[in-house]
């Protein structure tokens, strides 16, 4: 009877033990292979023009193939006299708009020279220049009119979307504009303010002008 009694209660500690496990092994037969029970991975960073993460805050960085792109890009267009690349060196700030749908990558530092060089980094930006507005934004509050000197499209390379897709853009512009603005007032301005007509809709960004000359080096991991 002892023994009897010591068999029951030595099944009764394997039953525990192992009854966890089989719940567990249950319950994935249940969900199937498509579910997973693993929470998602946390984002904590991001590549400096990607919008989807919103309001979360995340560190901003500049991954390294757009980072030479970028660089190539405004070697190549901003030729104009005057122009200083805001994009040169291995570690560099990417000065972006509110929406980060604009990256501002050349200016001219000059007094009285109101000239800058940005691209447009939203999906497949039109060129037409009827369909872009710019304005400038004066210390006063002020919005004086800027024109487009210079619009074309830029076809983002396979590598560099894919390095944008494995930080966590999951949806990169396959096409991006380059631009070159410029108005004509006595003083520098704060911000430049940026409408896209689309039909009846409108897109505007905002990009501060004033962090030019306050930015600290941007890290590419």
């Amino acid at each position: 009877m002892t023994e009897t009694r010591a068999n029951l209660i030595f099944l009764a500690a394997v039953l525990a033990l192992v009854a966890p496990g089989v719940f567990i092994l249950f319950n994935k037969k249940l969900e199937g292979p498509g579910r997973s029970t693993m929470p998602p991975a946390t984002r904590n960073a991001a590549a400096f023009m990607d919008p989807t993460p919103g309001g979360l805050p995340m560190q901003r960085y500049v991954p390294a193939i757009v980072g030479s792109f970028v660089t190539g890009l405004a070697r190549h267009n901003a030729r104009s006299p005057g122009l200083v690349s805001l994009v040169e060196g291995q570690t560099w700030q990417a000065v972006t708009s509110e929406r980060r749908n604009l990256q501002l990558v050349a200016h001219d530092p000059s007094p009285g020279a109101n000239k800058y060089c940005l691209i447009i980094w939203f999906d497949r930006p039109v060129p037409i220049e009827s369909m872009y507005t710019w304005s400038a934004v004066l210390p006063s509050g002020e919005k004086v009119p800027a024109q487009i000197e210079a619009l074309h499209t830029i076809n983002l390379p396979p590598d560099l979307r894919e390095e944008l897709q494995t930080a966590g853009y999951i949806r990169p512009p396959a096409v991006i504009a380059w631009t070159q603005v410029k108005f004509t007032a006595p003083e520098k301005a704060v911000s430049l303010e940026f409408n896209f007509k689309a039909g009846e809709n409108n897109r505007i960004d905002r990009i501060d002008l004033t962090s030019i000359n306050s930015t600290t080096p941007m890290t590419r991991p």
